[in-house]
């Protein structure tokens, strides 16, 4: 074995944005541990007895007889093979270069990137370069987790070896050409079409009227002239307005009774597939284009029946999805405190995966792991984390999408999530125990034991509770999106306890406290930080629940400090619809 600082990286001469950002990456990386390393292009020649890192398609790697091919490794796979003195970093596609460096940089040094301001090698003098023969592939296809540490900051999100924000990609593409809810905002504005074409849009104008195939027409267009405008991106996501509406006119209505409302939806998908196919095999041959749909809201129930032997029969063969058609399942009432597939808490959102995989295995997940209502609120979702991945790579997902309320240092626990999230959509057999311990470790450093105690009695309280009101009320207690969808809301009064509340701000200060006496000098607020964002969530509810624990001035107080370290850490709002003067006003008049 020969020690790393006896190598040198070779790219190609051409090399692409993303082997020369490898190249960067490796670099940046390996000067954290005092590793710097020479550069060349692969257009000059080498001695044999050379030592080599070859990062992307060189012609070492042309020459080498290694396969890396697109069609075994996808986009984000890739291969670390050492072959005499040479070691390869190839990707079967543009990310998976640059994820073979991090490959290699874990392997080799213990890497971790637990965080943008807590990156980890756990073995920085392992000079001597081991023998490697890796291919690794990620378990879904496309991960993209809206946390704040991942969704804004394109490096940040490929070093968690995710997309920013919904598939922006670290050269400034778009994997996805258009996403979230676009029928009338993007594609047919009432301010374009309204006036001659009321016809198009629902009774109300609050979503298109998707019978209508002289919409389809102009719809089509628009969606063409959309992929022309982006050629790098293969999926375009055509998403109904995110309001519970569907148009109610005649012709809708008479449809709904033989196919339902996502029947009609799929009608006038598979029609824009349909004539983007032909546009595409006319005009760029050479891209890969997905047109997809909500299964959400008024269209999340699949266009099937059962029959007699539980199977699912579809209601009319033009609802079946094209081949280049997806399907995005936001299961919007799902009870996240259990896993996806519940029989008994969630058996309406295993019957709608299950309905529309029986029409089609192109199917994306978009689900939840916050409070909309309450930034702050625990979303009590880890313990049934590393089970949902694991159903959901069962049942061949493309692609998962973590939605949450990503403000600067939002949810409750949001660094570790972003963590566990990242990882286990990468390999879901990952030991989400060993993750999180882990993190906390590396994370909270000397105040880890402390953290480690108050998520595990925090978990334990949020279980103890709920099942306790279920016992005495004889119904569920869940962890939704919405507060508004639950009927069992554990957002109440009686839910907490002042003991509670105690105990666990007792837990946070003794991190604190080592933090302090750990002697982190320059970084030391950062790192109390860290803890401290954990207590907005005991913040929140202490001004919601317990005020009769203070004086007016007292709790005046106590919310003006609660301001200043929101305003401080730069969160805007506590809750939903509501700017932090708004909120704290509100909480001020009720006292």
């Amino acid at each position: 074995m020969a020690s790393i600082k006896d190598y040198k990286i070779v790219i190609p001469a051409d090399a692409d944005f993303y082997e020369d950002f490898a190249k960067d990456e490796l670099i940046y990386l390996l000067s954290k541990i005092g590793i710097s390393l020479p550069v060349f292009k692969d257009s000059i020649l080498f001695e044999k007895e050379d030592k080599i890192i070859s990062i992307g398609r060189t012609l070492l790697f042309a020459e080498s007889g290694i396969s890396a091919e697109y069609d075994e490794l996808k986009r984000d796979g890739h291969k670390i093979v050492t072959q005499g003195n040479t070691l390869f970093l190839v990707g079967g596609g543009s990310y998976g270069t640059v994820y073979a460096v991090y490959g290699f940089l874990t392997r080799q040094f213990g890497y971790t990137y637990f965080n943008p301001n807590e990156i980890v090698f756990k073995r920085p003098n392992d000079f001597d370069v081991c023998d490697y023969s890796v291919t690794d592939i990620p378990d879904f296809e496309n991960r993209t987790g809206g946390f704040y540490f991942s969704k804004y900051e394109p490096t940040n999100a490929t070093r968690y070896r995710t997309f920013r924000w919904y598939g922006f990609m670290q050269n400034d593409g778009e994997f996805f050409g258009s996403w979230d809810h676009n029928h009338i905002r993007k594609y047919m504005p009432t301010r374009k079409y309204l006036s001659a074409h009321p016809d198009w849009y629902s009774p109300e104008f609050t979503q298109l009227c998707l019978s209508n195939e002289e919409m389809w027409v102009e719809f089509t267009k628009n969606v063409i002239e959309e992929i022309k405008q982006k050629p790098d991106s293969e999926y375009f996501l055509l998403g109904q307005e995110d309001r519970p509406t569907f148009c109610g006119c005649k012709r809708c209505r008479e449809l709904e009774e033989s196919i339902g409302k996502s029947g009609i939806m799929m009608r006038f998908t598979n029609y824009v597939a349909r004539e983007v196919e032909k546009w595409r095999k006319k005009n760029a041959p050479e891209r890969h284009i997905w047109i997809g749909t909500f299964a959400y809201q008024k269209t999340t129930k699949p266009p099937v029946k059962e029959d007699e032997n539980g199977n699912y029969i579809p209601l009319d063969p033009s609802v079946v999805p094209e081949d280049n058609v997806f399907i995005m399942l936001a299961p919007i009432s799902a009870d996240m405190s259990v896993t996806i597939t519940d029989e008994e808490r969630n058996l309406s959102t295993k019957k709608t995966i299950d309905g529309w995989f029986s029409l089609t295995e192109n199917c994306i997940f978009w689900t939840y792991c916050s409070n909309f209502d309450r930034r702050f609120f625990y979303f009590d979702h880890f313990h049934v984390t590393s089970q949902n991945y694991k159903i959901l790579k069962d049942y061949k997902f493309k692609w998962l999408y973590y939605s949450n309320q990503a403000a600067k240092q939002g949810m409750a626990f949001q660094a570790l999530a972003c963590y566990l999230h990242s990882n286990l959509a990468w390999n879901v057999e990952l030991d989400i125990h060993e993750l999180a311990k882990d993190f906390m470790e590396n994370y909270y450093k000397e105040g880890a034991s402390e953290m480690k105690e108050y998520l595990k009695k925090t978990d334990e309280y949020y279980k103890k509770r709920k099942q306790e009101f279920m016992d005495r009320d004889g119904r569920y207690y869940g962890t939704y999106l919405w507060l508004s969808q639950e009927t069992t809301n554990v957002w109440a009064p009686d839910f907490y306890t002042w003991e509670f509340i105690t105990e666990m701000n007792d837990l946070l200060d003794k991190a604190v406290q080592k933090i302090k006496q750990a002697g982190y000098g320059d970084r030391e607020q950062e790192m109390i930080d860290r803890i401290e964002v954990e207590r907005f969530s005991l913040k929140n509810i202490t001004a919601e629940f317990f005020k009769d624990k203070f004086t007016k001035e007292e709790y005046f107080a106590f919310l003006d400090k609660f301001k200043a370290d929101c305003e401080r850490m730069e969160i805007t709002s506590v809750k939903s619809k509501m700017t932090l003067d708004v909120a704290f006003d509100d909480w001020k008049k009720k006292y």
